[in-house]
């Protein structure tokens, strides 16, 4: 299995690829991880964006299909309200004529959650999501860009963790007791950002 670094490399790859359209994914990547992920979902929303305008273009559906399988391995689901972007991305791959690619060789039987959200220039956006008490919480943000930051508030309203700023940004905390979280998601930048938030 490759590391993380290795598959931050290839998602970078992946959107660059889109972005000249002249390159093929990666043959295998297996089991992400939640901030992996959410990469992953940027990908894939990259890749659906081009076939859009492009519906003939091959390499953008192979890209597309790549990124389905990855977060179908990951066992990711929409957050309550949420529409299903990867059935709806796998059969854009599919009318575009791209092969589904091999099974990969594990995933999750029970992934995070994903939520898909756009930010306004200078504004946030907010939602809530509950987790468990004395588990492991991680919320990641995607994509991770400058004036872009992803904030964790508890019923006190006071801020648990600022993030770490990677390819992805990353939260992840103890909560003491179970109980709804506000996630935050900030642009001081000056256009409007389409984000992803994995919550694991």
């Amino acid at each position: 299995m490759l590391s993380g670094r290795a598959r931050t490399v290839w998602i970078g790859a992946a959107l660059a690829a889109l972005a000249g359209c002249s390159a093929a994914p990666p043959a295998s990547l297996t089991d992400p991880a939640p901030d992996e992920l959410a990469g992953w979902l940027s990908v894939a929303e990259s890749a659906s964006a081009r076939l859009a305008n492009h519906p003939a273009d091959q390499a953008a559906a192979r890209i597309l299909a790549f990124a389905v399988r990855e977060l179908e391995a990951g066992g990711v689901a929409p957050a309550e309200g949420q529409p299903d972007l990867i059935t709806r991305w796998r059969q854009q791959a599919e009318t575009a004529g791209a092969s589904r690619p091999g099974p990969p060789l594990r995933g999750r039987v029970l992934g995070p959650l994903y939520r898909r959200g756009v930010v306004a220039p200078h504004g946030e956006a907010r939602s809530e999501q509950a987790f468990h008490g004395g588990q492991l919480a991680r919320v990641t943000l995607a994509p991770a860009q400058p004036g872009i930051s992803l904030h964790v508030h508890g019923t006190a309203d006071a801020r648990l963790v600022t993030c770490r700023q990677r390819q992805v940004h990353e939260c992840a905390w103890l909560p003491l007791f179970t109980e709804r979280y506000r996630l935050v998601v900030r642009n001081s930048g000056n256009r409007s950002v389409t984000y992803f938030l994995t919550m694991d």
